[in-house]
């Protein structure tokens, strides 16, 4: 076998892994997915079962409502009919007062029995409508929560799935006098799906401290996120796979004029910024991260630029 053969099987068994770790990767997001799907089916049964027995509670309490009220119009009724009862019983007692007296007071004495009765049902009916009530709104608090857990629980299961594309490092050569200096930007996605039509932008500046301190710097940088974040074209797609162990970090490179990279650079009388986004889109929603990076010739190594206090978020 000649060098050429072994090369380009060496290059087709390369090919075949690659494609192997995307298989796989498209397997895990259509299995999370899956899994989503079903939770979600799951939540709304649970959804279902709760406002069910909810309208049954309410039934139910409407239905004591109304007894209660029946009740109390009977209560009402049997007062004016003992009223009635009193006033024939004045009228009837000149033609037989002592006869007629005893059974105005037996049947006031029934009656009386009767009204007690219907008092204790309608106080036994008042609990009940209570209870239930009380029981309801338990009913309605715990399906609440049913839903609010799932929630989260969906929630959390996307945000372990979904792709998350943030900054790793910045870095560049030592600047040189009137040399451009080209500033790259190390990025990887740690999440477990790939991020679909993924899109980004970077701004490198100099600027003095007296700059920074008047507050040039920050809104100049947070201008410029601003305006990056609302940035998404579909067309213009690209795709960020998931970091593995052995997987190396994506770059993306930004050359800073020759012009501004003057004495006060070398010194360290000014520094360099690096701001920049990613827009990109995962588990059927677009997300978004921020990053900011800066280099001073006096305290900071060219491999490894530090991170600005400002310009750094992802959702």
């Amino acid at each position: 076998m000649n060098k050429s053969e072994y090369k380009a099987k060496q290059e087709s068994a390369q090919r075949q892994q690659r494609e192997a770790e995307v298989n796989a990767n498209r397997q895990r997001a259509i299995n999370a997915l899956e899994r989503l799907a079903e939770q979600s089916r799951t939540t709304e049964n649970q959804a279902q079962l709760a406002d069910a027995y909810h309208r049954r509670l309410e039934k139910l309490t409407l239905q004591l409502e109304t007894k209660k009220f029946r009740l109390e119009f009977a209560e009402t009724l049997g007062l004016w009919v003992a009223a009635a009862v009193g006033i024939a019983a004045i009228i009837v007692s000149s033609h037989d007062s002592d006869k007629q007296t005893k059974v105005m007071l037996a049947q006031q004495n029934a009656m009386q029995g009767q009204l007690d009765e219907m008092k204790g049902s309608s106080a036994q009916t008042s609990q009940m409508v209570e209870t239930n009530r009380k029981l309801a709104e338990a009913a309605g608090k715990q399906a609440q929560a049913a839903i609010d857990s799932a929630k989260t629980a969906q929630e959390n299961m996307v945000a372990s799935q979904r792709a998350w594309i943030g900054p790793r490092n910045a870095r560049s050569a030592g600047p040189e006098l009137e040399k451009p200096l080209d500033v790259t930007v190390e990025y990887q996605n740690t999440g477990r799906e790939p991020a679909l039509e993924t899109i980004f932008d970077t701004d490198v500046f100099v600027a003095t401290e007296e700059e920074d301190q008047a507050g040039i710097v920050s809104n100049r940088i947070n201008d410029f996120i601003s305006k990056c974040k609302i940035k998404w074209t579909p067309s213009q797609k690209g795709v960020v796979f998931p970091s593995g162990a052995t997987t190396s970090a994506y770059e993306l490179t930004r050359r800073l004029d020759v012009s501004l990279v003057d004495q006060d650079v070398i010194d360290g009388a000014k520094a360099i910024y690096a701001a920049g986004c990613f827009v990109y889109k995962s588990a059927g929603a677009i997300h978004r991260s921020s990053f900011c990076y800066f280099f001073n010739a006096k305290k900071t190594k060219p491999s490894n630029w530090n991170i600005c206090l400002i310009g750094n978020d992802a959702d």
